[in-house]
């Protein structure tokens, strides 16, 4: 059926937040859309899309009532919660150009781009990364709609662009984006040496 297609190779998982969380857990979406995640210890996780994430997002995550799709969610030991619904999107875009240092092409150069909004940046399926290639040019596929800082950097084994305040430490070097819905989108960077 249409729908056991569309649900394929997809799970629902918890990331923890912390260190101290015992790994993450995760469940198979069925074909009617459902998902359960068991023995899942006490702890905050954040709710992510496993599989397809060039081409579909979590748009929406919806527990008790409350959201949770730029939250964390707290369980605690032996907690059931049975109305989580989480919503899909399929209008993921690409953002494609190329990296240039005094007008030359600057191969191996890593493009991130990371969510204005710094809820968004505590999931890491809302930080996009690309490496520029012999020519200069990379290539960003499945980009969740939003604003974003988008920064060109040499690599680095500590991948520094994931720490949270690592936007507004550099904000001055910063480009600024709005990828919009299904949209392809050019951008120009000069590397810059973050601080």
């Amino acid at each position: 059926s249409k729908a056991a297609c569309f649900f394929s190779e997809l799970r629902v998982g918890l990331q923890p937040d912390s260190e101290t969380a015992m790994g993450s857990f995760s469940g198979n979406l069925d074909e009617a859309g459902r998902f359960s995640i068991k023995d899942v210890t006490e702890g905050t996780y954040s709710i992510f899309l496993q599989g397809r994430e060039q081409e579909l997002y979590l748009k929406q995550v919806r527990c008790s009532g409350e959201d949770y799709t730029a939250r964390s969610i707290s369980l605690a030991a032996d907690q059931v919660v049975d109305d989580c619904t989480v919503t899909l999107a399929r209008d993921v875009a690409e953002v494609a150009g190329q990296v240039k240092a005094e007008d030359v092409p600057t191969p191996g150069i890593v493009v991130v781009l990371i969510p204005v909004e710094k809820e968004r940046r505590r999931n890491p399926r809302h930080t996009a990364t690309a490496q520029s290639d012999a020519n200069g040019n990379f290539v960003l596929r499945g980009v969740i709609p939003g604003d974003y800082f988008a920064f060109a950097v040499a690599p680095s084994d500590d991948n520094v662009y994931y720490d949270l305040d690592f936007p507004e430490r550099n904000r001055e070097r910063a480009s600024r984006l709005t990828v919009k819905p299904s949209e392809r989108h050019v951008l120009n960077l000069t590397p810059i040496r973050p601080q």
